[in-house]
């Protein structure tokens, strides 16, 4: 195994909903696995409105400080009212430290963009002192970046299940992710996607010696509708709803997965992992 690249593999949740607390937590927890939770702030405390984004119901306050007991999970920040600039990340940090402690951002925090928008130019534009700030990476993505081509060819994706033609507009976004990089390209996992999708890039990421940030949102119990918490009944494209099998299914599929790759590396010649919060700068903890 000497030499091996460690390919790294994350589970990363948006928003703060609270069927991540209720049924993705459950299955992590179960299986040990970690996972990063990227809290919206004003999204918890109900003073804005997700309602546009997500009509499933938040967490409370006191299900994001039991998250942030559990050492395999990391909380990080997705800003206090949802947008992309400094002030919101640090407003919403600023909430979870008065949640948290001021202790469990002591080393600093990871901030996950909002909509996937944060680009090199932006933090040229908006970011001029990183070392005198506290933000340790910044979760993005290349989807708005995408050109028509890439679009079209990711709504076939979508349509069909195709596995090769979901990993053809993604593949930059699985590359080797340095220590000292601040931006960190994910993949959104959207509801029509299907585990053997989820898995083919995974596949494929290993083979390329990559990293690989997989964006989930909300993850149901078998049977429930995407508004089943608040009585909404708008559908939730970014909710791993079910196709073939259900939500809460198909994250046990993925956790088996990665389980069986860390213990018994009979499918590959590395090993799969997630890092931890003060080690590289990925979002997730060993």
């Amino acid at each position: 195994m000497t030499g091996v690249y460690t390919t790294r593999v994350v589970l990363s949740f948006d928003d703060g909903r609270r069927d991540n607390f209720r049924v993705a937590m459950e299955e992590l927890v179960k299986r040990k696995l970690p996972a990063t939770f990227n809290i919206t702030s004003g999204y918890i405390e109900k003073t804005i409105e997700l309602d546009e984004l997500c009509p499933n119901e938040p967490m409370t306050v006191e299900e994001v400080v039991e998250l942030s007991k559990n050492s395999n999970f990391e909380i990080a920040g997705h800003g206090y009212a949802h947008l992309n600039t400094i002030e919101d990340w640090e407003k919403g940090i600023h909430v979870l430290k008065k949640w948290l402690g001021n202790e469990y951002f002591s080393e600093g925090y990871g901030v996950a963009s909002p909509h996937s928008v944060v680009t090199n130019a932006w933090i040229t534009n908006n970011f001029e002192n990183r070392e005198e700030s506290n933000i340790k990476y910044i979760r993005t993505g290349l989807k708005n970046q995408f050109t028509l081509m890439q679009r079209g060819i990711s709504k076939v994706a979508r349509l069909t299940g195709d596995c090769k033609l979901m990993y053809a507009p993604i593949k930059e976004s699985l590359k080797h992710i340095p220590e000292n990089s601040l931006l960190c390209y994910s993949v959104p996992i959207l509801n029509p996607h299907s585990y053997k999708q989820v898995e083919y890039i995974i596949d494929k990421t290993i083979q390329k010696n990559g990293d690989i940030i997989l964006m989930l949102h909300s993850i149901l119990k078998n049977g429930e509708e995407n508004s089943q918490s608040s009585g909404r009944q708008k559908e939730d494209r970014i909710c791993w709803k079910k196709r073939i099998c259900q939500q809460k299914k198909k994250l046990w599929q993925i956790a088996v997965w990665l389980k069986k790759s860390l213990l018994l590396r009979k499918r590959y010649d590395k090993i799969i992992h997630v890092v931890r919060r003060d080690g590289p700068l990925l979002p997730g903890r060993y």
